[in-house]
């Protein structure tokens, strides 16, 4: 039994002094760490302010929208939507947020 130990210590400390296992076991921590700084720098500074064009049909809830740093809501009118709708972006807008004529009372034809 004691000649068991012997091997796997003398196994273990062949593993360990390895110049190799030395320098992994401080960079991965380096290289995790760096990774999750790099990634949350890049999140922080993309603070671009998407334009978003709504086409309401209905006039219900172009007025309900706020806006804020990131996002500026403002209507737009039915040519800047045909355009998007016919996959040829607006430069001026990031995106078209499109609300359907509907009846409050009695909506038929939504989809999720």
């Amino acid at each position: 039994m004691n000649k068991i130990f012997l091997i796997i210590k003398r196994e273990y400390l062949t593993r360990v002094r390895n110049k190799t296992f030395i320098l992994s076991t401080l960079l991965t921590p380096v290289f995790f760490i760096a990774l999750i700084g790099a990634t949350a720098y890049f999140s922080h500074n993309n603070s671009d302010e998407l334009r978003i064009g709504v086409y309401d049909e209905s006039g219900l809830f172009v007025s309900q929208l706020k806006s804020n740093k990131n996002i500026k809501y403002s209507p737009v009118p039915r040519q800047v939507y045909d355009s998007f709708a016919a996959r040829k972006p607006v430069e001026t807008y990031n995106g078209i947020l499109y609300i359907p004529l509907i009846n409050v009372d009695k909506p038929t034809g939504l989809r999720y």
